[in-house]
């Protein structure tokens, strides 16, 4: 676990435990000492479970290790892309590696689809054209970034197994996936994926649309690339939870390929 990751973890138990002492009446009578402890104990436990979660594929964690590991030896760079909250756990992963590991600022990049007005609403104008640090939407990487791939790179996808996600339908974004797989593959470019499963079962068209959708990207990466399966199941239900497990993942994704790469703190 790195240091901003800790951090996450820290603020978010202060903040869901402020939540609950401001909004939410105690069931039984206690003092606000007692109370606040007991959130925050229940909150660490929460994210025991979360780490257990995300680091319960070592296996699998490890083949992607190996996968970035020897697209930065070898010069390439590492695209990660997900969807929202996902893709914004890459984006801060990615801006780690130039102060920590002296990477490139395009050797590990991450991707959401519609850039920084999908994370930050209020700023719709921020050019996406006037600085490389503002190239990250998911329309940039199709058009610019793909077609310059090669058998030296990889791309990780961080899928949910869901019809929405935080609220949002995911259906288009995973068949946006699905083609940029398909692309990457003709360029046998390196593909990873991890896939968030929901624990809600559903069995609607939309969730069959889901699971195709991942089975296509899945398909595209046999042979070639390393997959995760159900590496966060256990968090998915709660975004907090899936946020901290994906960094998680992230974290020793990025870390062990520049320790594989020779890069040192």
């Amino acid at each position: 676990m790195k240091g901003g990751t800790f951090s996450k973890i820290i603020l978010d138990t202060l903040v869901h435990s402020a939540i609950a002492l401001a909004f939410r009446p105690s069931p039984s009578p206690c003092s606000l000492l007692d109370r606040s402890q007991a959130l925050v104990r229940s909150s660490f436990a929460r994210f025991r479970s979360c780490h257990a979660a995300a680091h319960c594929d070592a296996q699998g964690i490890g083949q992607l290790i190996e996968l970035a590991g020897d697209a930065l030896r070898r010069g390439g760079r590492l695209s990660y892309i997900g969807p929202s909250s996902l893709g914004l756990h890459a984006l801060i992963d990615a801006s780690e590696m130039l102060d920590t590991y002296g990477l490139s600022e395009q050797s590990v990049c991450g991707y959401v689809p519609g850039g920084w007005g999908r994370i930050h609403p209020n700023i719709p104008n921020l050019s996406e054209s006037t600085d490389p640090a503002f190239n990250i939407s998911l329309n940039h990487f199709v058009d610019a970034v793909l077609p310059t791939l090669s058998s030296h790179d990889a791309i990780i996808f961080f899928l949910p197994e869901s019809a929405t996600w935080e609220g949002e339908n995911i259906l288009p974004f995973l068949k946006r996936c699905e083609s940029i797989a398909s692309r990457a593959g003709v360029l046998h470019v390196k593909i990873g994926v991890v896939t968030l499963r929901s624990l809600a079962s559903e069995h609607n068209a939309e969730h069959a649309e889901v699971q195709h959708a991942i089975a296509q990207v899945l398909d595209i990466a046999n042979g070639q690339a390393m997959v995760i399966l159900d590496a966060l199941g256990m968090c998915a239900r709660v975004p907090m939870l899936a946020d901290s497990a994906a960094k998680l993942v992230y974290n020793c994704i990025t870390t062990g390929a520049c320790v594989r790469k020779g890069c040192v703190y």
